[in-house]
């Protein structure tokens, strides 16, 4: 930890160089046009922060030091990972400075394999949706969504255009399982990907799943089978 802390400076360096490069997608920016890309054109990432397993928390853009009523260990971007290994996205939660975001979190251990603290980042919802989800000019589309591995909504397309209600501390938004049961079961026996006609409703739908590997969840795509195959 202490080195942590001696080395603040570097670790708030690269903490700012990750959302610098969540809006350029790893393309360098000149190190001049840093703080006016943050401070005018905005990026996709909210947060990007180190927490570590005594409470000491850094993060960007922002002070390194938190009231002393907040503790980050109990926060759910460090409970996600902590202690556990690989890299892990959460459930959507209300920032109550940036409004709605997801977390993406993973621990880091020193070179004994002991446990430091979490890594991580908070994406704007709405960024999310923008890029995954949204699917502008498809007259069949009707909905879209990322689902886990349990087969839970962690997120749809219609979300970004609700006002969620503010949530407490230790709060997350609730992720209710998908309604189509066939595809809870294909994304729980973590199958390949594929489509179904019809839904639980017995609507004349077609649903597309597809596993994104990097985040261990699902990308489903319904559409109105109607008109997807009008002529």
């Amino acid at each position: 930890m202490a080195f942590l802390i001696k080395h603040k400076l570097i670790i708030r360096y690269y903490l700012k160089k990750m959302l610098v490069h969540s809006y350029t997608e790893g393309v360098p920016v000149p190190k001049e046009k840093w703080d006016t890309l943050l401070a005018n054109q905005g990026v996709p990432i909210l947060w990007s922060y180190i927490c570590l397993k005594e409470g000491v928390l850094f993060f960007y853009p922002c002070h390194d030091e938190p009231t002393q009523d907040y503790d980050v260990r109990v926060r759910p971007y460090y409970t996600l990972s902590a202690y556990k290994r690989g890299l892990f996205w959460g459930a959507p939660y209300d920032d109550p400075v940036g409004g709605n975001v997801i977390p993406c979190t993973t621990s880091i251990y020193n070179e004994k394999g002991e446990f430091l603290g979490v890594v991580g980042i908070d994406l704007r919802l709405n960024e999310l949706v923008d890029t995954l989800l949204r699917i502008p000019n498809a007259p069949a589309f009707k909905e879209s969504y990322l689902i886990n591995s349990q087969g839970q909504i962690v997120l749809k397309a219609s979300d970004s255009l609700k006002e969620r209600q503010r949530l407490g501390l230790q709060e997350s938004f609730k992720t209710p399982l998908f309604p189509n049961s066939e595809i809870v079961k294909l994304i729980r026996s973590k199958h390949e990907g594929g489509y179904l006609k019809g839904d639980s409703q017995g609507k004349n739908m077609l649903t597309i799943y597809y596993p994104l590997k990097t985040l261990g969840w699902y990308y489903v795509v319904e559409a109105d089978n109607n008109k997807l195959f009008k002529p």
